[in-house]
C-alpha cells in the first residue's frame, strides 16, 4: 500500500472521530448531564471546604 494512501485513510478516519466527538459532546442529549455536572462546584458538603478535617495534625 501507498504511504501517501495510508496518511489520506488516517487523515478521514481521524476527520470522521472527530465529527463523532464534537456531535456528541454539542448534541442536545447531554445537556442535562453536563449542567448537573457544572453545578458539581456548588453543592453542599464539599469535603475541601475550609472546615475539612486536618492531615496528621496539620492545618492547610
Amino acid at each position: 500500500m501507498d504511504f501517501v494512501l495510508v496518511r489520506t485513510v488516517s487523515t478521514v478516519v481521524m476527520f470522521v472521530v472527530f465529527i463523532g466527538i464534537a456531535g456528541w459532546a454539542f448534541g442536545r442529549g447531554q445537556k442535562k448531564r453536563f449542567d448537573e455536572d457544572a453545578e458539581i462546584p456548588f453543592r453542599e458538603g464539599d469535603e475541601f471546604g475550609p472546615d475539612r478535617p486536618t492531615i496528621k495534625g496539620r492545618q492547610p
